[in-house]
């Protein structure tokens, strides 16, 4: 399992491409890392609904385009977990999840379901960063 583990619960657009990022960069600058979703960020990904969060749907023309004018790749979750995925990042979630919330199948196959839980991730990370 990777020292470092990238949790991301929320499932607005922003967030979820943040978690990617955020696990991207961290490969990259040489951290072992693995990205788990949960909670919200499961559900959202499992339906393919994205939505900006309530205060990025405010500014959310100047905030895509300030995104591409920065450079970064275009394309929302689903182009961004491809991404993780294709850094060598291995993607979980938790499989009791999955099955309570009816998405067994639905999923990338990007993201591996881990069954019971993810406690063992969790538990064997050195490090884990969420919140976003």
């Amino acid at each position: 399992m990777a020292e470092t583990l990238v949790v991301g619960t929320r499932g607005d657009w922003t967030s979820l491409v943040v978690n990617c990022y955020i696990a991207i960069n961290l490969k990259r600058i040489g951290h072992d890392v693995a990205l788990a979703f949960d909670s919200d960020a499961l559900q959202a990904i499992g339906e393919g609904k994205f939505e900006p969060s309530a205060f990025d749907a405010r500014i959310w023309p100047m905030f895509l385009e300030n995104m591409k004018n920065m450079g970064f790749p275009p394309g929302g979750p689903l182009e961004w977990i491809k991404m993780v995925k294709a850094a060598g990042i291995h993607i979980y979630t938790c499989g009791g999840q999955v099955d309570m919330r009816g998405l067994r199948g639905k999923l990338p196959p990007e993201i591996e379901p881990l069954y019971p839980d993810l406690l063992n991730v969790l538990a064997e990370a050195k490090k884990v960063i969420g919140g976003w």
